[in-house]
């Protein structure tokens, strides 16, 4: 009887073993990368990235297949932001990198270009203010410029590059703007409780 019960529980574990490798047989893929191609790596494990996980982007990348280790972990070459981190992962957090399409990046729409190439030359006549502004990441100082023979509706604010004569219209507007805030600053002493200019 112990026999019996110890035959049929290994035939039960064999049969259970061939139908787990046929399954996994007929649903596993092989990947298809090789050395020196470029893939994503998923930020599932990145922990010190900052903000808010349902922020961040899934995968990171593109990086460069360094090697193989073993059959389920791949070394990539880490560009400068993650060079800290262990340069080797689990084939499973990673996915070929697929270039976008040509096709795709001439649907995108582009930005009109900031300055009409079509609109005649105007020449700038006096500067009237200026403000400092972040454009593109970077500050930036701009200048309310305004144009010969023009209204003050056609004034424009300019980087000192796009301005013809910049340095002596700003060398005049800086003039201006220490005489005219100079002149208008007192200073009184007090004697007595009375103001004395």
């Amino acid at each position: 009887m112990m026999f019996k019960a110890e035959a049929k529980a290994s035939q039960c574990v064999a049969e259970a073993a061939e139908y787990n490798k046929d399954r996994w047989d007929k649903t596993h893929r092989d990947h298809d990368l090789k050395t020196g191609d470029l893939v994503l790596v998923s930020t599932v494990n990145f922990n010190n990235l900052g903000g808010s996980r349902k922020l961040k982007d899934a995968f990171v990348g593109p990086f460069i297949v360094k090697r193989f280790h073993g059959h389920n972990a791949v070394e990539v070459l880490l560009t400068e932001g993650f060079d800290l981190k262990h340069p080797t992962f689990p084939i499973s957090l990673v996915k070929k990198y697929k270039k976008p399409a040509e096709t795709l990046e001439e649907d995108i729409p582009r930005p009109a270009p900031p300055f009409n190439s079509t609109e005649p030359e105007r020449i700038p006549s006096k500067i009237l203010d200026e403000k400092l502004t972040r454009i593109l990441g970077q500050d930036c100082r701009l200048y309310l410029t305004r144009f010969k023979n023009q209204t003050a509706d056609t004034d424009k604010w300019l980087p000192k590059d796009k301005i013809t004569g910049a340095d002596t219209l700003l060398r005049k507007f800086r003039a201006d703007k220490r005489t005219t805030h100079g002149s208008g600053i007192r200073a009184f002493l007090f004697s007595g409780g009375e103001c004395q200019p």
